[in-house]
């Protein structure tokens, strides 16, 4: 358990640094660069491999790690060249700027809510404009090509298993800690109830991080009195 709340801290930690030089990078504010540069020093401390001062478990007490997105590199898209004929005669800077606010407000979201509605539709919302960005940048589009938008936008792409992750880990303790301060068991039972059927309504959104997933299930149902 302490292991798994010190990686899902590593990488909430790291999403807010992720989200500060997005943030830097489409603002330029120096306090921004150092609060993710404090940020993602915090994260490499929690993140770093642990030497082990217990015996070595075996694969069926090892507990389980959430999953972590492996680095990606997204290659130009295949889009129709008439498609990217009409971004080039209707996209311009203006846009590029507005898509890019809105990518690095939706990011900022996605690493503080709680609320499945809002970090779903607000990763998505993100995970879009970063695709856009980068089909400008493919089609030549004026004042879209910058390094820092590139890189912005390949990061908001390669993080979504590790900011699911981390709104779970969230959401299980914001959930949890409210439902345990109730007086009664039954009113206890009741909000854990409450929170495993969101859980459920919104398992296939979770597919890609099922570890992470059943494990916060497995959590909540073991609490239940």
């Amino acid at each position: 358990m302490k292991k798994f709340l010190r990686i899902a801290g590593g990488i909430i930690l790291a999403l807010g640094a992720l989200g500060g030089l997005i943030t830097f990078a489409m603002e330029r504010r120096p306090e921004v660069a150092v609060m993710a540069i404090v940020l993602a020093v915090l994260a490499v401390l929690l993140l770093r491999p642990r030497r082990s001062t217990t015996s070595r478990q075996t694969p069926a007490e090892a507990p389980l790690e959430p999953q972590q997105a492996p680095p990606v590199s997204f290659a130009p898209r295949d889009v129709p060249e008439d498609i990217l004929d009409q971004m080039r005669r209707s996209y311009g800077p203006m846009q590029a700027q507005e898509d890019a606010r809105i990518m690095a407000e939706s990011f900022r979201l996605v690493q503080d809510t709680v609320s499945f509605d809002t970090f779903l539709m607000r990763l998505d919302l993100a995970r879009q404009k970063a695709l856009t960005l980068l089909q400008a940048e493919q089609a030549g589009c004026r004042g879209v090509k910058k390094p820092e938008v590139h890189r912005a936008c390949e990061s908001v792409l390669a993080s979504a298993q590790s900011a699911k992750v981390a709104f779970l880990e969230r959401s299980y303790i914001k959930e949890t800690n409210e439902a345990l301060l109730l007086k009664t068991p039954s009113g206890q039972r009741k909000r854990l109830e409450a929170y495993l059927e969101k859980l459920r309504e919104h398992e296939e959104d979770f597919l890609d991080v099922a570890e992470a997933y059943e494990q916060t299930v497995k959590k909540v149902e073991a609490l239940r009195p």
